[in-house]
């Protein structure tokens, strides 16, 4: 459950039915450095307490409609980056950003400058097609890079198309 705010930050975890009897406080998670949960301010300040709760129990239409824009960005991007030779990703089910796999395309090169990674595909796509994407390896998934679809329709469709011009110049 998400809401934007210009400055203050609440995160809520919201564990399925069958999870509930695993997590049975914020406060144990937050005990443990060693925890694989991260949390993002466990204890919000009181000033950000009641711009919380009317975000939960509002109006939730433009929630909802910005869920709807995001869903149409992230089906565009999986769409595109499908359809184009050499590279794949899978459709999240919540994130804004995708995982594309480079592997088919590692190897290959452009103005003779070989594709090793997705580091070297990132800075090649920058250099090239100035298109920003953020490597796989700071991921544990060097044959990977992430693209956002937290940006709107009209730049997604722009990168796509600048990286399907980058790919197509590959040997």
């Amino acid at each position: 459950m998400t809401n934007t705010t210009w400055g203050g930050e609440v995160t809520a975890l919201i564990p399925q039915r069958y999870r509930v009897e695993k997590v049975r406080s914020v406060a144990q998670i937050v005990r443990y450095p060693d925890s694989p949960f991260i949390l993002h301010q466990p204890f919000p300040p009181a000033g950000d307490q009641p711009s919380a709760i009317e975000a939960l129990s509002g109006p939730q239409d433009e929630a909802e409609q910005m869920r709807k824009v995001f869903e149409q960005r992230r089906d565009l991007i999986v769409r595109r980056i499908n359809a184009m030779p050499g590279v794949s990703c899978l459709k999240p089910s919540g994130a804004f950003y995708v995982m594309m796999n480079l592997e088919q395309i590692l190897g290959k090169q452009i103005d003779g400058q070989v594709i090793g990674s997705g580091d070297d595909f990132a800075k090649l796509l920058l250099e090239k097609s100035l298109v920003a994407v953020v490597p796989g390896s700071g991921f544990g998934a060097p044959n990977f890079v992430r693209l956002s679809y937290a940006i709107s329709t009209e730049n997604i469709e722009t990168g796509m198309d600048r990286l399907e011009g980058f790919l197509k110049q590959l040997q």
